[in-house]
């Protein structure tokens, strides 16, 4: 009984934790562009909340590189700080013993 009931609460806390960050997810899309849908002064997600948080986004190989400029340009807009999203994971840095592979590190 007391395994259901944990069961129970943790389904709850994953629903809930899924509409917080559906919710979240809004609300940074709609201050992201919501310049492009009103032609006034541009206001940037990462002053908005600047006195509360850091406003993270996590980037692939084209952002870094510049080969997505639009994408690259709404980062250096709007967050104040970035994680690789896939460029330093572990496989592709340490792909085997004793081999490391520092290419990815060109990008960043």
């Amino acid at each position: 009984m007391n395994s259901l009931n944990a069961e129970k609460v943790m389904l709850q806390h994953n629903r809930l934790f899924v509409m917080k960050r559906k919710i979240l997810n809004l609300i940074i899309f709609i201050f992201v562009f919501q310049s492009h849908f009103f032609a006034q002064d541009q206001i940037y997600l990462k002053d908005i909340f600047k006195d509360y948080f850091m406003i993270g986004a996590a980037l692939n190989r084209n952002h870094f590189s510049d080969e997505d400029n639009s994408s690259a340009a709404i980062v250096k807009d709007h967050f104040n700080t970035v994680t690789p999203e896939n460029v330093l994971k572990w496989e592709r840095v340490h792909p085997e013993p004793d081999e490391y592979n520092l290419n990815c590190l060109i990008y960043l």
